[in-house]
C-alpha cells in the first residue's frame, strides 16, 4: 500500500489575494494503522508550503480509507506567508479513493462524522491519584487565602502554602557589560526590580 498525492487548492485570503508562500497544515485527528501493514500513520502535523499561485505541490499522504480505525479525518488549517490564520475554524478533510486529489475539489467533512479515539488508560495501571492538591500526602495546607502559593519545606518534607505578602525578597547580582557588578533585590510584593 502506498501514499497517494494531493495537490492544488488555488488558495486565497478573504480579500481574494493569492496565498503565495502560505502554509497548509494537515494532521490526522488520531494516529491510525495503515491497513494490511504494521505501519502507523502519525497525527504529527504535515506542513505544506504553497507555491506563488497559492497551490500545494504534489504531497503524498495516507488517504483515510487506507487507515484503521475508520472515521479518521485530516484537520486542515491555512495560514498566509506572514503567519496570519486564514480560516476562522479548522476544516476537516477526508481523502478517499485511489487517484490523486486536487484540493480545489475538497468539501469539508462534517464534525459529527469525525471520530476521536481517547485511550481508556493513560500511564501505569493502578488506583488513581488524588484529584485535589490538598489530597496529596506531601502537601500541608492551612488557612488558605487569595495569593497563596506552594513552597517546599525541608523541615516538614511537605509542600506548604505561603502568602505572597509574607514571601521574602530574593537578592542577586549580575555583571554589566563594562565589568561592574550590580546587586539587585526582587520583592514579590513590589513586583519590580530595585538597584541597591
Amino acid at each position: 500500500m502506498a501514499k497517494i498525492d494531493i495537490y492544488g487548492g488555488n488558495f486565497m485570503d478573504s480579500a481574494g489575494n493569492v496565498l503565495a508562500g502560505g502554509k497548509l497544515i494537515l494532521r490526522l485527528n488520531n494516529a491510525a494503522v495503515v491497513m494490511n501493514t504494521a505501519q502507523i500513520a502519525s497525527s504529527n502535523p504535515i506542513l505544506i508550503t504553497l507555491d506563488n499561485t497559492g497551490n500545494a505541490p504534489n504531497t503524498p499522504l495516507w488517504f483515510n480509507d487506507q487507515l484503521s480505525p475508520s472515521g479518521t479525518a485530516y484537520i486542515a488549517d491555512l495560514f498566509s506567508a506572514s503567519g496570519a490564520k486564514c480560516w476562522s475554524t479548522s476544516q476537516l478533510w477526508s481523502f478517499t479513493g485511489t487517484g490523486t486529489i486536487n484540493l480545489d475539489t475538497m468539501v469539508p467533512t462534517l464534525a459529527s462524522e469525525l471520530v476521536f479515539y481517547v485511550p481508556t488508560e493513560i500511564g501505569p495501571t493502578g488506583p488513581p491519584g488524588s484529584t485535589t492538591i490538598a489530597g496529596c500526602t506531601d502537601v500541608d495546607l492551612t488557612s488558605l487565602q487569595d495569593g497563596d502559593m506552594l513552597q517546599y519545606s525541608v523541615a516538614t518534607g511537605k509542600w506548604v502554602n505561603v502568602n505572597l505578602d509574607t514571601t521574602p525578597t530574593v537578592t542577586g547580582a549580575y555583571l554589566s557589560a563594562d565589568g561592574s557588578c550590580t546587586v539587585v533585590t526582587y520583592g514579590y510584593v513590589r513586583n519590580n526590580w530595585t538597584v541597591d
